[in-house]
């Protein structure tokens, strides 16, 4: 099976330029000087394919007599190729393979092939100056090249050249953010020393570099320490591990960054939809930049240079904050959380949402609320983080709570989109050592759509996506299903820092086996043979039977809070609702199945509007498994909307309902409390004793009884019908062309006095306008209830009686 090596890296296959011109290529037939010998015809081939990384081109023409290259090349006669490699790196390479010259090129999808098609012998094959892969790509500061080499299980990370010189020695002469992908993989690279005794950071102790110096001397530092605790016993460990969560945040997670450059009047990127203030820096090397926004990826995963806290002078409340792209694992979610963080493990997570502003009346409770919750279990607050929206109420409540309790019991979590957050550019830190803000960025009193932030929350998770909004729902459902099933053994960073390894190991095994996604953006793939028996998309919960969740939605004029009435559903949100039915929450799910799970999801919450438009134009229905049973509830339930959106889609009722589901239906609501059926039942206990068994033919003898006649069997001859006038009964149970009426019509006639009879309105007003004889049934149905008036009935059964039957 082959590895899909960009999945870590290039994100995007095209990148839309702000002008109309295409990108320059950076190289041309200049380069081939730097090969020796001189390249022959089919030479110069592959080298064409690289300057513009075109791998079918390669594929088709080069593939099979690249692997035999062994060149002699002249690194500096590489076109713009010195203005950006490690300058102490060879300048010349002897016995080069085609890996060494693809990597000189950045030619990643070519690099991709290459690591999927070539053996391991040929990809880690050393120069006469012991050089590898990894050596050729740190030295460029290539580290989307560097991380592609370094998923290879094999990846002789610790290797070194003839000089001692590991990759780690070339990278730091080039950018950090190669530096940040070898340590991600191996810290110890720091203590290595090259030929002259000289570890990374001494070997660039003469440059002028002293974000680099710096990072390289912190990292140091802590790894010395790190070791000097451990053979003293474990002293001053308190230090180096919160020196570590501050710091250790790029090593763990990626961002994405545009790499192209808004150059239009009106300053807005066309690639990332990002102002040009506010736009981030691919590199601080333009010919590296060049080469790469030349590849027209798009967007490139990198390390996370946005991370810190908010310490604000007279805030009860320390706020730490993080930038993490949509497709994080939840393996170092949990790293972030509780090692990183150190969060407690929470006993109930409350996540709030919805868009009204908050009343004081509303405060006022959800604060009272809070108070007694906090007091009983630890507790874990989700939000948007928007100020006039969720996460805005929760602030103002947060921060009294947090004046009167202190946050011990209580930690609020917000998921923001990072596209769309105003001023973002002021939380990056170049240097991926972090900031300490002291404000939050605030917008402008001018129309703004972007985010500004709502304060008083403890942990701000800022998540990064290519298309700003689209995958923050999804994001957001998998990190509450993730946090549901938070595992007994996680405890806080106490327990973490014995044992983290076992943790995560033991962890990670029990989230997926209950069938949680690898990553936030992944869809939830319901677990085999458990998809039935889902009624809705929020016991997820119950699967691991771990930490509750409740969802919240506020709105101004609510007094209940911790909860959502189904009753009341009418006034949901349906962009929340419509979030439980997205397509790609049911990628991988069997099409039979994901439409049962969505039907159900609605009939529960009773709002037909979330369903997909198209969800009923290609069904067939006499195919269809499971529609009577889905007819019977709904009969049940009175569920009118429903059935009125089956027949509207062409659904066949008549050929789903016969007399053993007629009986039933009398049956239940026969031996129902509800008092809509009160009328049927006194007429029934009048007539008969109590019946052990409902039968149908015992149950067109009670209506015949209540309607004097039998409702679709003719009273009189063919012949005394033309000879005489129709009368009142002949018009109740004969139609003009009752000769003509098929068994569906007869099943919709039954159907119809069943609901009538036990008060269910709505649908009786909707079979009735299924009926073929209209006028008929409507005086059928008025005589009906004539009869139903003469039991004694409430004031406001009268009134519904009396307007039916004019």
């Amino acid at each position: 099976m082959k590895t899909s090596y960009t999945d870590f890296l290039v994100v995007d296959n095209e990148i839309y330029s702000s002008d109309e011109d295409e990108q320059e290529i950076p190289f041309s037939k200049s380069s081939y000087r730097a090969f020796s010998p001189l390249l022959d015809h089919w030479e110069q081939r592959i080298v064409r394919c690289l300057f513009s990384d075109n791998l079918d081109c390669f594929i088709k023409s080069c593939a099979e007599t690249a692997m035999f290259i062994r060149k002699h090349v002249i690194v500096n006669y590489i076109e713009n190729l010195p203005l950006y490699r490690a300058m102490k790196f060879p300048d010349s390479l002897n016995q080069a393979s085609i890996i060494h010259i693809v990597l000189l090129f950045s030619a990643h999808r070519i690099l991709e092939y290459l690591l999927n098609e070539y053996p391991a012998s040929k990809i880690w094959s050393t120069t006469e100056e012991g050089i590898n892969a990894l050596h050729v790509a740190a030295a460029l500061g290539d580290y989307m090249a560097l991380r592609m080499l370094l998923q290879r299980k094999d990846a002789p990370i610790s290797k070194s050249d003839k000089l001692k010189r590991t990759a780690l020695h070339y990278a730091a002469e080039t950018n950090l953010e190669s530096v940040i992908t070898l340590l991600s993989f191996d810290k110890q690279l720091l203590t290595c020393k090259d030929i002259n005794e000289l570890t990374p950071l001494q070997f660039i102790r003469n440059e002028r570099q002293p974000k680099m110096n710096q990072f390289l001397k912190f990292h140091t530092e802590l790894i010395e320490k790190s070791e000097g605790n451990e053979e003293s016993g474990g002293a001053d460990s308190g230090k180096a591990i919160n020196m570590r969560n501050l710091m250790e945040a790029p090593l763990l997670f990626d961002t994405y960054v545009c790499i192209y450059q808004a150059q239009r009047q009106d300053n807005i990127c066309e690639n990332c939809n990002t102002r040009s203030n506010n736009h981030e820096i691919f590199s601080e090397n333009d010919a590296f930049t060049r080469v790469i926004a030349s590849r027209k990826y798009g967007f490139v995963r990198r390390p996370t240079n946005t991370f810190g806290q908010f310490e604000k002078t007279f805030s009860p409340v320390v706020s730490q904050y993080i930038r993490l792209a949509e497709s994080t694992t939840v393996e170092k979610l949990e790293l972030l959380l509780f090692d990183l963080w150190q969060m407690p493990k929470p006993g109930l997570i409350l996540s709030f949402y919805g868009t009204d502003p908050v009343s004081p009346s509303l405060q006022k409770l959800l604060q009272k609320s809070l108070g007694r919750i906090t007091r009983q279990t630890r507790t874990w607050i989700l939000t948007d983080g928007r100020e006039k929206c969720a996460g805005d109420v929760v602030s103002k409540v947060v921060k009294a709570h947090a004046e009167a309790y202190g946050m011990h019991q209580l930690q609020v979590i917000c998921l923001v989109p990072w596209r769309k957050l105003y001023n973002s550019h002021v939380l990056r830190c170049s240097d991926y050592m972090g900031r300490e803000q002291m404000a939050f960025p605030k917008k402008p009193p001018e129309n703004d759509t972007r985010i500004q932030l709502a304060e008083n929350h403890t942990h701000y998770i800022f998540l990064d996506s290519r298309e700003n909004l689209k995958d923050l729902p999804l994001c957001r459902t998998q990190f509450e299903a993730f946090v549901g099933h938070l595992s007994d053994h996680i405890g806080g960073a106490s327990e973490l820092s014995g044992d983290k390894e076992n943790h995560l190991l033991s962890s990670r095994k029990q989230l997926l086996d209950q069938g949680m996604p690898k990553r936030l953006n992944s869809p939830f793939r319901l677990p085999k043979g458990l998809t039935s028996n889902f009624p809705l998309c929020v016991p997820l919960i119950d699967l691991a039977n771990r930490v509750p969740v409740c969802g919240i939605l506020i709105e101004g004029d609510r007094s209940n809070l911790l909860g959502i009435s189904y009753e009341d559903s009418v006034e949901m949100d349906a962009r929340i609702l419509q979030s439980f039915v997205k397509p790609e929450l049911f990628e991988g799910v069997d099409e039979e199945e994901s439409w049962d799970f969505k039907i159900r999801i609605a009939l529960s919450l009773n709002r037909m509007d979330i369903l997909p438009e198209n969800m009923f134009s290609r069904v067939h229905w006499k195919d269809k498994k499971g529609m009577k049973e889905l007819v019977t509830k709904c009969l049940k339930e009175n569920n009118a909307k429903f059935i009125r959106l089956l027949v509207d889609s062409g659904f066949p009722l008549h050929e789903y309902i016969d007399d053993n589901l007629l009986a039933k239906l009398y049956k239940d609501d026969f031996n129902s409390n509800d008092p809509r059926f009160e009328f049927f039942r006194k007429y029934v206990l009048s007539l008969t004793p109590i019946p052990q068994v409902f039968r149908w033919a015992q149950i067109r003898k009670i209506v015949k009884s209540l309607l004097g006649f039998e409702p679709g069997i003719r009273l009189a001859s063919p012949k005394s019908r033309a000879r005489r006038a129709a009368s009142l009964d002949v018009l109740l149970t004969l139609s003009e062309n009752r000769y003509e009426c098929n068994d569906g019509e007869e099943i919709l006639l039954q159907l119809l006095i069943w609901s009538f009879l036990c008060r269910r309105f709505d649908l009786s007003h909707l079979i009735w306008t299924l009926m073929k004889d209209a006028i008929p049934t409507a005086l059928m149905l008025a005589c009906l209830a004539r009869k139903m008036l003469l039991q004694q009935q409430s004031q406001r059964e009268v009134t519904e009686l009396d307007k039916m039957a004019e």
